[in-house]
C-alpha cells in the first residue's frame, strides 16, 4: 500500500461506508434459496474465497470459525439472520479497509480527513437490482449516489419522498462544497452541522441518516474484530480461486 510508505499525499479526502455495503453480496445470494443453504453448510469452504483470505492466511480455518461465531453464534444461515450476513459482508469488504486507511491517511497526511458512515434507506434500493428483490437489506452499496446524481434511469418512474428530496439537497451541497473548498461545510447553516475532520483516535464521523450529526467510534468493535483476525487481505497470489458467492 502507498500510504504505507509514508509519502505524504495532503490533499483533503471524503471517504465512508453504507451501513448495509455488505447488501452487494447478501441480496444476490439470498436471491437463490440454493445459495443461502450453501452458505450455511459449506460456511468454511465458501467464505474464505469470498472473502479473499483462503491463499493469504495460515490460519484459515481458525479465522472462518472465529467469524461464523462472532455474526451468527451457534444460529444458522437463513432469512432470519439476513442481515448478519449483510453486516458480515459489509465489515469484510467495506469496513475494514475504510478503518486502516483513514488510520492511515491521517496519520501521513497533514490535510484533513473527512469520514462518513451513510444510514438513510430511501424509496429505492440498489439491492432490488442486485437481486430483483424488494426485500429490505439495509443501506445498500452505491445506495447514496441516488442523491448526488441522476438516478431516473436505474430506478425508472421514480417518484422520491420529501425526505429523499431533503438527503439529496445535504449531499449535494456537502460534496459539491468539497470540491470547491476542501470543506464540506465551510457554512453550517447550510446543513445545521459541521462536518470535522478526523482529529483522535476516535475517528469523528458524519452519522448521514435521517438525522445528520457528529459521532466518533464508528462500528469500533465490528472493525476491531476485523483487525485482530490473523490474515493479510493486501497480499493476492496469481491463482487465486474465482469467488464462488
Amino acid at each position: 500500500m502507498i500510504l504505507n510508505k509514508s509519502r505524504e499525499f495532503n490533499i483533503p479526502w471524503i471517504t465512508g461506508l453504507n451501513s448495509g455495503d455488505g447488501g452487494l453480496k447478501a441480496a444476490p445470494i439470498f436471491a437463490k434459496e440454493k445459495l443461502v443453504q450453501d452458505l450455511d453448510r459449506e460456511f468454511d469452504r465458501i467464505v474464505p474465497i469470498s472473502m479473499f483470505y483462503g491463499e493469504t492466511s495460515l490460519k484459515t480455518e481458525e479465522v472462518s470459525h472465529r467469524i461464523r461465531d462472532f455474526y451468527f453464534g451457534d444460529q444458522p444461515i437463513n432469512n432470519n439472520t439476513l442481515h448478519s450476513v449483510v453486516d458480515m459482508f459489509t465489515d469484510n469488504w467495506f469496513l475494514s479497509g475504510a478503518d486502516q486507511a483513514v488510520k492511515l491517511q491521517v496519520a501521513v497526511s497533514s490535510a484533513p480527513v473527512y469520514y462518513y458512515y451513510f444510514d438513510y434507506r430511501g424509496t429505492k434500493s440498489f439491492s432490488e437490482l442486485f437481486s430483483g428483490l424488494t426485500t429490505d437489506f439495509g443501506v445498500c452499496h452505491a445506495d447514496e449516489l441516488q442523491y448526488l446524481f441522476p438516478s431516473d434511469r436505474v430506478f425508472p418512474g421514480l417518484v422520491p419522498s420529501e425526505k429523499d428530496i431533503e438527503i439529496t439537497d445535504k449531499m449535494i451541497t456537502m460534496w459539491t462544497d468539497f470540491a470547491r473548498t476542501g470543506n464540506p461545510t465551510p457554512d453550517e447553516k447550510d446543513i445545521a452541522v459541521r462536518w470535522q475532520p478526523i482529529t483522535s483516535s476516535n475517528l469523528e464521523y458524519l452519522h448521514i441518516g435521517s438525522d445528520v450529526y457528529m459521532d466518533s467510534g464508528l462500528l469500533k468493535e465490528r472493525a476491531e474484530f476485523w483487525a485482530s483476525l490473523p490474515v493479510r487481505p493486501n497480499l493476492f497470489t496469481s491463482n487465486m480461486h474465482k469467488d464462488e458467492l
